[in-house]
């Protein structure tokens, strides 16, 4: 299951579909690649049996790095499995990294490596508590400014939402590609929506280093684009 589902912008209960699966023998992977680093998430306390995250989100890196965590009932899973695996298997990642000396089991992406370290240097200079909260303040600053804007959330009955984006829709008159051009052109990016979504909303991602500055400075610049 996905913690932040991108597609909408919701904060899926990580710890409640944990603790279901538990209870019927199934085990947990979550998808952490928008969320692990941007919002609050404990693998051991919530029961989830594998979390997978990414060096280009909240790690504020290039795409090209993953990262995988287990709990003890995967690691027995991962033991016990019988699928035929080859790049994916974490036994020969383990047996590489336990060697001495340590090594990797391909081709090290050095210049990644170092981005991400820098980035977790950045993280624990600001305090993760503080990470958690900047990214909670964006995004209840986009959502505010958004309503001020007389726009509504693509998916405005869900029961919770991520920090880290958020998915807005657009009135019938107003294109999304013309809105999202408009906003690229004054040095904005935002992302299309996804799927049915495509057609009548966009995203806008605050997560990693973003500061609220930067989402004033977005809301300013949604304003000018939709007067225009």
């Amino acid at each position: 299951m996905t913690y932040c589902d991108t597609t909408n912008g919701v904060r899926n209960d990580v710890a409640g579909v944990a603790a279901v699966a538990a209870r019927h023998g199934a085990l947990t992977l979550a998808d952490g690649v928008s969320s692990i680093g941007g919002m609050p998430f404990s693998l051991d306390a919530w029961g989830v049996d594998a979390a997978v995250t990414a060096s280009q989100k909240c790690l504020m890196s290039s795409p090209g790095l993953s990262f995988v965590a287990l709990s003890e009932r995967g690691r027995t899973a991962m033991e016990r499995g019988g699928f035929p695996r080859s790049y994916w298997d974490f036994r020969a990642i383990e047996r590489a990294v336990a060697a001495s000396p340590p090594e990797t089991p391909g081709t090290t992406p050095v210049h990644l490596v170092l981005q991400v370290a820098e980035s977790l240097q950045m993280m624990s200079e600001e305090g993760l508590a503080q990470v958690f909260a900047r990214h909670e303040q964006m995004a209840a600053r986009v959502r505010d400014g958004v309503a001020a804007l007389g726009l509504s959330l693509q998916c405005p009955a869900l029961g919770a939402f991520a920090s880290t984006v958020t998915a807005i829709a657009l009135p019938e008159a107003h294109s999304p590609r013309v809105v999202r051009d408009g906003l690229k052109a004054r040095g904005i990016l935002t992302a299309a929506g996804l799927g049915r979504f495509e057609s009548h909303a966009f995203r806008i991602g605050h997560l990693g280093d973003i500061r609220l500055a930067d989402v004033d400075h977005t809301l300013a610049a949604l304003a000018e684009v939709l007067k225009q």
